[in-house]
């Protein structure tokens, strides 16, 4: 784990892509630390090509900082599907992680209000608040419910977190 796929390649390591269903079973807190346990409810091979959305866009899995933001962008929840699929609302629908915004794609006749989306904001934040023993803000920049591509967040970190290495 950790090594990028040329190391890997070259010290003969066999990497499997797969998709990841995976059911957050609860947030905990205890003594000022927050956790997050989760299941994976199953587990699909995806097609090396597949990887390319990830590979393509450093924002998924972790995020990339500019400055003090980082901007996360969500993998889809059913990747094969999403990369196989064509019709614009069942790729968004292919795209999201949540059951109650899905459920409003596939009817198309449900509406949700955009800030039933800062559930997810606050789940990427989550891990930076713990880093930095402090509240942070999270912004919903696009959304499966807006009716964007794709899911996109800004996490501000706290003025001053990082500074530039002297020398």
């Amino acid at each position: 784990m950790g090594k990028d796929r040329s190391e890997a390649g070259q010290r003969g390591i066999r990497c499997t892509a797969l998709a990841l269903n995976v059911t957050v079973i609860c947030i905990s807190s205890f003594n000022g630390i927050s956790w997050t346990e989760a299941r994976v409810t199953s587990a699909t091979r995806v097609k090396p090509q597949s990887t390319t959305t990830r590979a393509s866009d450093p924002e998924m899995g972790g995020g990339l900082r500019k400055g003090n933001v980082i901007y996360e962008t969500k993998i889809p929840y059913l990747t094969k599907q999403f990369l196989a699929g064509t019709d614009p609302a069942l790729k968004r629908y292919y795209y999201c992680h949540c059951p109650w915004v899905r459920e409003a794609v596939k009817n198309r006749d449900v509406r949700l209000s955009e800030a039933f989306c800062n559930c997810s904001a606050g789940f990427h934040k989550k891990t930076f608040e713990v880093i930095f023993k402090q509240p942070l803000k999270a912004d919903v920049l696009e959304s499966i419910i807006k009716g964007d591509e794709r899911c996109r967040f800004a996490i501000h970190l706290p003025e001053g977190a990082i500074t530039k290495k002297e020398g």
